[in-house]
């Protein structure tokens, strides 16, 4: 119930921000062309591998095993409320930094963090993306 009522207000607040009184001609709208995608944008997108994504979702999810030093480890749960959950969080820890990023550990509970990957842009110091 609890969830209900914020999305009931969240679809409120989205509705009264779109509505107005002005009159929108759709031929002016939809004039067939195509949207502008900034460059590098695109280049990212196009370097995403979708067996990649697939692989590390069967991972996390604990449909396949992966290779952790020298043994072979299945995610059994990310509950934080499960011991081993720290094998999923040590594997996407190992993947982000993998790639680049800057990793932060926050701890919650004694059971669990959250992890968070950081990787700084070339661009304004005061815009984060999330």
């Amino acid at each position: 119930m609890k969830y209900f009522k914020y999305i009931s207000v969240l679809l409120f607040y989205i509705f009264i921000s779109c509505s107005d009184n002005s009159i929108v001609n759709i031929d002016e709208v939809n004039n067939n062309t195509p949207p502008y995608i900034a460059e590098d944008i695109r280049k990212t997108v196009e370097s995403v591998n979708i067996d990649s994504l697939k692989t590390y979702l069967e991972i996390l999810t604990g449909a396949a095993p992966f290779i952790n030093g020298s043994d072979t480890v299945v995610i059994k749960s990310r509950n934080s409320f499960y011991e081993e959950n720290e094998i999923a969080a040590d594997y996407l820890e190992s993947k982000l930094k993998g790639f680049g990023y800057t990793v932060i550990n926050q701890n919650f509970n004694s059971n669990g963090r959250n992890i968070y990957a950081v990787l700084n842009g070339s661009g304004s110091n005061n815009e984060y993306y999330v």
